[in-house]
């Protein structure tokens, strides 16, 4: 019975002491293997126990032994006591050989995690050498395991050691298992790391090493995640080797299966391969081949998340090809990301790309088909101003201008304060050389903030851009549009009106004196340059527009500039009176007549203002022109008095132009006089004031003035004022100072004077007033007397009146 309790008890002892070892408790375990090594001594001498029973005891004894000392850190004693077990490895069973394999392996992991390497090697070569390697048999069937990762840690621990002796031996255990286990996975991935760490690896056998595990591989989350990693080990190497891994990988085992993120993973992956990289033959076909599997195979549609990853990377590539050039392989980028396994894809992801497509067509210089574009966008892509503006280029460059306007149209509308894309189609249409389309992306903005300026925008730069561009439109056309024209008037009205706001609004007005000087003198030249052509309507408003913007200089200017100002002004305001008298005279409307009329007396007074001081300045030709001009105006304020009927005007009128000395002007202030159905008094008055006007400066022109007297006489005598009377003696006068001279007065008008003033006579007789009779009877033998006949006219009409007063002839002569 001592020798079972004692075998009792040295069994016992190697099981706690295992137990206190593994705690960690060493000084126990030293105490229990003490003990332990006590009754191992004892049950050497009993003779009933046998010798197999023994041999077990003594060897689990000394695994103790061994790993007592590895625990304390005896690496030395622990080959001491493994020594001993080497001599009698080969009476091992199958439970002893794993149980010692477990045990290094366990030291050789601790010290494989202490980077210890070369020490673990050793105790791994132990491992497999004794008790694996070259017993294979007593093991093979229940410890592969076992060998696997003894096999593995030795592999990977000569990996780490390097040199070629370590990877010769690390090939030798690799060639050694594909004998036993081919197709384990563990093998083949840890051929490939040893693949991987050779200096020159066999990129082939690496791929195929690869390849062969997807085809044996069972799908889980850990091995999708261990072929992904060697994937891309593969990459660092050879992009295009792993490409092909990768398309293998997904249209071989992912396509189809229920776990769709192990695909978009994976899709993912081989998207940034091909994108971040540049030597991938045919990566564009080969994705679009991939990317109809997927979809064919499983109608798959990737996930928003994944669409978006993906669109991040095929975008860096349709960017990057752009940049440098190479508009036929963005087009073919834009084109594949937009490939239906990406619909999950935003609107604003997908508009983007069909905008970077348009640019690549518009690049490339092939053209578009838009409506087909239009039909793929979603309304409110369509609408973007981006969109728009792309749209309108190639609506430019097909030649659609009906097209253009109507993206043109639509920028407007949807453009917030930010214009560049307006100003873009500016320089589009000048570019294709569209002026028409560049005047309309001005106008556009400039109605878009009512002729005013988007901020950061230079307001007059944008005006005189406008302008220009609308005078190069008309160019020399003898009769430019009237759409044109009043674009054009349009423009510079807006100039003035915001000139006067800024001026109002900030001391610091972007309408400065070179600016005010620039429209002011344009708008004045483009009048009177084109007036001819022009309606006078338009030629009148750029006029006006021009005295308004002198009226909106900055003061403190010097002398100089306030008389160039004032001299401006001052044939702004002639063309302005020229013009409106003009329009008055075309304008059906009495109304509108009489509005043209009050600004023809407007213009005079501007004029008249300014009149004095300028001829103070000038030169004696420049004098002559002003006086020339002034007359002029004065000859259009006379009709404009007498349209607006304002007679009380027309006096002091007829005395200004009496002051300029140039005759001339009765001429026309007569036939205007005559012209116009004004009261005979007010004609009578201003005829008389007239023709007295004209004698005193003019005593040359005696045949035109007796023109007027004749007009002037027959309307006194119908009117019965004594003006006739005074008339004649008038003529007596000039006929008296001019008779002998060339400019003597005409003997047909003295002849008709005569006769009408006798025939006046005999009507006074007639209706008994005698007296008046006998005045005007005097009257015209006094003219008859003057008039160069012989006496014949004079002898004539005193016969007559002899006649008429003979008391036994009472009957009434005829008249003459």
């Amino acid at each position: 019975m001592l020798h079972r309790s004692a075998y009792n008890l040295h069994c016992g002892d190697d099981s706690q002491a295992k137990g206190v070892v593994d705690l960690g408790q060493l000084s126990v375990a030293e105490i229990v293997i003490e003990k332990a090594a006590f009754y191992e001594e004892r049950l050497r001498h009993v003779s009933t126990v046998g010798k197999g029973t023994m041999f077990n005891l003594s060897c689990g004894y000394l695994f103790l032994r061994i790993a007592l000392a590895w625990r304390r850190g005896r690496l030395d004693i622990a080959k001491v006591m493994l020594g001993q077990v080497e001599t009698t490895a080969d009476l091992f069973s199958r439970t002893l050989a794993e149980q010692l394999a477990d045990l290094l392996l366990e030291i050789a992991n601790d010290l494989k995690k202490q980077k210890c390497f070369t020490e673990a090697s050793y105790w791994l070569e132990k491992a497999y050498g004794a008790f694996i390697g070259q017993h294979t048999k007593a093991i093979a069937d229940g410890a592969s395991d076992i060998k696997i990762r003894t096999i593995h840690s030795f592999i990977r621990i000569l990996i780490e050691l390097e040199g070629d002796d370590n990877r010769s031996r690390a090939w030798e255990l690799i060639h050694g298992l594909e004998n036993e286990y081919a197709e384990k996975l563990a093998l083949l991935f840890l051929k490939l790391d040893l693949l991987a760490s050779e200096s020159s690896p066999s990129l082939k056998q690496y791929s195929d090493v690869l390849h062969k595990i997807i085809d044996n591989v069972h799908l889980t989350e850990t091995n999708i995640k261990a072929i992904l990693h060697y994937t891309h080990r593969l990459r660092s190497w050879s992009p295009s080797m792993a490409h092909k891994v990768l398309t293998y990988f997904i249209s071989g085992k992912l396509v189809g299966t229920e776990q769709v993120a192990w695909l978009e993973k994976t899709l993912v992956l081989t998207i940034w391969n091909c994108t971040s990289a540049s030597d991938i033959p045919g990566s564009l076909d080969s994705l679009a081949t991939l990317f109809d599997t997927i979809t064919s195979i499983s109608c798959h549609v990737v996930s928003p998340p994944v669409t978006h990853a993906a669109q991040i990377l095929l975008w860096k590539c349709i960017e990057h090809s752009y940049y440098h050039g190479q508009y036929d392989v963005s087009w073919a980028w834009c084109k594949l990301s937009l490939h239906r396994i990406f619909n999950s894809s935003g609107s604003a992801n997908f508009g983007k790309l069909q905008r970077k497509l348009m640019l690549c067509a518009l690049r490339r210089g092939i053209s578009i088909n838009t409506s087909e574009i239009c039909a793929q966008m979603p309304p409110s892509d369509l609408k973007e101003p981006l969109t728009q503006y792309l749209l309108y280029k190639i609506a430019l460059r097909g030649e659609d201008l009906g097209e253009a306007m109507q993206c043109l149209v639509h920028i407007c509308e949807t453009a917030t304060e930010d214009v560049a894309i307006l100003y873009g189609c500016v320089v589009e249409a000048q570019k294709t050389g569209h002026q028409t389309q560049s005047i309309a992306s001005l106008k556009q903005v400039l109605e878009k903030f009512k002729h005013g300026a988007p901020k950061g925008v230079h307001l007059p730069v944008l005006l005189r851009c406008t302008a220009r561009l609308l005078i190069q439109e008309f160019g020399d056309e003898p009769t430019p549009s009237e759409d044109i024209l009043e674009d054009i008037c349009q423009v510079f009205e807006a100039a003035a009106t915001q000139a006067q706001q800024s001026q109002c609004e900030t001391k610091d007005s972007p309408f400065t004196r070179a600016e005010l000087d620039w429209f002011s003198r344009n708008s004045y030249n483009l009048a009177v340059k084109n007036c001819n052509r022009w309606p006078p309507a338009a030629t009148s408003r750029l006029v006006k527009t021009g005295v308004h913007l002198i009226n909106l200089y900055p003061p403190g200017l010097d002398q100089n500039t306030l008389a160039d100002l004032g001299l401006r002004r001052l044939f702004c305001n002639f063309l302005v009176g020229s013009l409106s008298i003009v329009r008055g005279r075309q304008a059906d409307a009495e109304e509108i007549q009489l509005q043209h009329c009050l600004d023809v007396t407007k213009a005079v007074d501007a004029f008249r203002a300014d009149f004095g001081a300028q001829m103070d300045r000038v030169g004696e030709g420049a004098k002559d022109d002003l006086r020339q001009k002034y007359l002029a105006l004065l000859a259009y304020d006379y009709e404009a008095a007498i349209r607006l009927k304002a007679w009380g005007s027309l006096e002091s009128i007829i005395e200004e132009s009496q002051e300029y000395g140039n005759p001339d002007v009765f001429a026309i202030l007569a036939d205007i006089t005559l012209a116009f159905k004004a009261p005979t008094d007010i004609t009578i008055t201003t005829l008389q004031q007239i023709t007295n006007a004209t004698w005193t400066q003019q005593r040359e022109g005696v045949a035109k003035l007796s023109r007027w007297i004749r007009c002037l006489y027959c309307l006194s005598l119908s009117h019965g004022t004594d003006t006739a009377g005074q008339l004649l003696n008038q003529v007596l006068a000039i006929v008296e100072v001019t008779q002998g001279q060339p400019n003597q007065y005409p003997a047909e008008e003295l002849e008709w004077l005569a006769t009408i003033s006798f025939n006046h006579a005999v009507d006074l007789y007639c209706s008994s007033q005698e007296e008046d009779c006998r005045r005007w009877v005097k009257q015209a033998l006094r003219l008859a007397d003057l008039n160069q006949d012989g006496g014949t006219l004079h002898r004539t009409l005193q016969a007559k009146y002899q006649a008429l007063i003979r008391p036994e002839n009472r009957r009434v002569p005829e008249k003459m």
